[in-house]
Parts: C-alpha cells; structure tokens; sequence
C-alpha cells in the first residue's frame, strides 16, 4: 500500500495529469487528486480540505502558474507549490523560484517529480511542527507571565549591581509602591535594604546556585520607611563562573516574626512563674514551721498566768508570739499586701505596711537593748558595772 498523497493539481491537460498520477504511484505514492483550471476552482479547493502539495502548470492559456502560486501565497498555507512545465525556460523558473515556488520539474523528467516531492513533503511537516511548537512556547510564556503577576509572593529578577531587572505585582505591593515602573528604578541598596551593607554581606556569600534555591533573611524598608521583614529564596543564574542575574521569591514574614516573639516572651514569663510558685511553695513549707512553733509560744505563754513548773508569765514573750503569728501568716497568705500589688505599683525598696505590722516592728525594736553613753573614765570596773546593766535590762 502506498503512501497517502493528497494532491491539488493545476492542469488542463486531462492527458498530461494521467501521466503525472502514474508516475506518482510508481515512486510509492498513493494519490489522491483534483484537478482544476481557474482561480475560482482553486480557492475553492484550497476552502474544502488541506493539501499536501500543489503542482501546477506554468504556461496554461487562462490560469497559469504564476497565478497559481500567487493565489497560494495570498492564502497563506503552508503548501509546497512545484512548478510542472514543458514551455518554461530557465529565466523564468528563476523568478518563479524567487516568488515562493518549492521547485520546477520539466515535464520531460517526471522520475525527479516524486524525490521533490517527498522532500516538500517532509520539510513542510517539519515547519508546521516547528510552528505548532512555537505557538504552545507562545502559549506556555503567556501562561507562565500569567502566574508571576498574579502570584501572591513577590517574584523579581535583579542584576549583581544591584539594580531589578523584572518584578511582579506583589513585590510591588509589598514595597508600598504605585506601580512597577517605579520599582525598577530602585536601587536596592540605597531604596529597599534598610541597611546598605547587609545586601553586601549577602553577596559575598556566594553560596547561591543555579539548581535550588537559597533561603535567607533580610530586614527591607517600604516606600514609606516602614520597617519589614522578609524572606528571601534566591537562585543564581550563571555564565560559566560569572552570574548574569538573580532569580528571587519574597515573603513578608513581618507579622509571623512578631507573633514569634510574643510566643518566645510568653514561654518565658510562663518559665518565671513556674518558677516563683516553685519558690513560694518551698517558703510556705518553712512558714509553716514558723507559724507552728508560734502557737506553741503562744500555748506555753498563757495571758496572766505561770508558765510550766511555776514560772512567773513572760507577757513579752506572749507578745512577741502574738505578733509574729499573724505576720507569718500574712506573708504565707497568695493574697497578702505583696501579693495582691500589682507589679510595679511601688517603687523599688518601697512596700506597704499595716498597723499591725507596724505594731509588731516596733515592739520588736524597743526590746533591743540601747547601748549606755560610756563616761570618759573607763576601767574594769565600769566594763563589769555596764554588764550588770546589760543583764538586768534583759531580765
């Protein structure tokens, strides 16, 4: 079985188109023919299907080649025009050639028509997949502009000195300007780092590649000096060992960077209490000694009565007991004076104190002893006579 031909063939000759199918089947075509012999039979035929290959006479009477061919062009198909005459000479073969024609076989050598025409054939197929090809990169280019400038992360490319050379919508949004236009104006270091030196410092890295992305971060300022910080996922793209551009992604991370920092400064306010229960649990278990061996005091030392084994009352004692009994038990309270003052509502070294505080500071203050004014003469004796003194005060 041979191959498929569809032919469209400008003849007027019923003779010489019988001539040309045969020797087209024998070189292992099977074609499939129409004939026609004016220019409205022809755009009609170039209207109904698609061609292969066009062959046309180029000295008919009414509608020759040359029309022929430029009734093709004016289509624009496509289509292999191969020029088939016994008339024309070779000055005007030149200028078909030169019009559009794909080749020009002499009717006198039709063996050569069917290797033209497998060689028409197939560089045709190759151009219109070449241009098939061409159209879905179109397409794909389309698309994928399509997708950076309606990403919601900032896309850009940029130079080494440090000028954009292409930025999507979002950057712009994120550096608070009106358009692109004025973003590719900028110099990043002077217009969008806050500090200068630190895109400098991330140059000097180097570490950048052509085949992943480079994740750091940087502190940017905005249009209107506003403070943010970004993310920055960066690729360079090489020439050999010198960089042509640099290919970036940018997310704010301003906000989450905040947040963090409240969770960090929570953890550890969180930390500091476990720890200050942990110590007010330890101090409760000691006033809770204290404030035992208080009431044992107090049993001991009843109001107006001898203490055990005949002992005269010790009022001071009592009254000592007394007053560090409720003391105690106010420093152990959790809604005790300090507790209950919020932080930083005195100044440092200040702290409130109750009468009863206040009563019991000052009875322990006038039960220690005041030391005597010593005369000018001292000696043994007066050491021993001020150790008396001592000694009955306390008593």
């Amino acid at each position: 079985m041979g191959v498929p031909l569809r032919l469209l063939l400008v003849e007027d000759s019923e003779d010489d188109a019988r001539l040309l199918v045969r020797e087209l089947t024998r070189g292992g075509f099977e074609p499939v023919v129409e004939r026609v012999e004016t220019a409205t039979t022809m755009r009609a035929a170039l209207d109904q299907q698609p061609w292969d290959v066009v062959v046309g006479d180029y000295s008919l009477p009414h509608f020759g080649g040359a029309a022929a061919l430029e009734l093709l062009r004016d289509s624009g198909l496509d289509v292999p025009f191969i020029i088939v005459s016994g008339t024309i000479g070779e000055e005007k073969a030149v200028a078909a050639m030169k019009a559009g024609a794909s080749d020009y076989v002499s009717k006198d050598n039709l063996k050569r028509l069917v290797p033209v025409i497998e060689r028409e054939v197939r560089e045709a197929a190759g151009r219109r997949e070449r241009h098939r090809t061409e159209a879905a990169l179109r397409a794909s280019e389309v698309s994928y502009s399509t997708l950076v400038e309606h990403s919601p992360v900032g896309i850009y490319r940029s130079n080494t000195e440090g000028r954009f050379l292409s930025v999507n919508a979002a950057l712009v949004r994120i550096l608070g300007y009106a358009s692109a236009a004025e973003v590719l104006q900028l110099d990043m270091a002077r217009d969008v780092y806050a500090d200068p030196a630190e895109r400098r410092r991330l140059l000097e890295r180097d570490t950048y590649t052509d085949r992943q992305y480079d994740e750091v971060e940087a502190t940017w300022k905005r249009k209107d000096g506003a403070r943010l910080t970004v993310q920055l996922s960066v690729r360079a793209v090489r020439q050999g060992a010198r960089v042509e551009y640099y290919e970036t992604f940018v997310r704010d991370v301003t906000e989450q960077r905040r947040l963090q920092q409240q969770l960090v400064q929570s953890q550890k306010m969180e930390a500091v209490g476990r720890l200050a229960g942990g110590v007010a649990h330890d101090f409760n278990n000691l006033l809770t000694v204290i404030l035992s061996y208080s009431d044992l005091l107090l049993e001991d030392r009843p109001p107006g009565r001898a203490g055990p084994g005949g002992h005269r009352a010790d009022p001071e004692g009592r009254r000592g007991g007394e007053c560090a009994d409720p003391a105690a038990a106010r420093v152990q309270s959790p809604t005790g004076p300090r507790a209950a003052s919020p932080r930083g509502q005195y100044g440092r070294g200040q702290h409130r104190e109750d009468a009863h505080t206040a009563a019991g500071r000052r009875h322990l203050l006038d039960r220690v002893p005041r030391p005597r004014p010593r005369s000018r003469e001292s000696g043994p004796g007066s050491a021993r006579a001020d150790h008396h003194e001592s000694r009955r005060q306390r008593a």
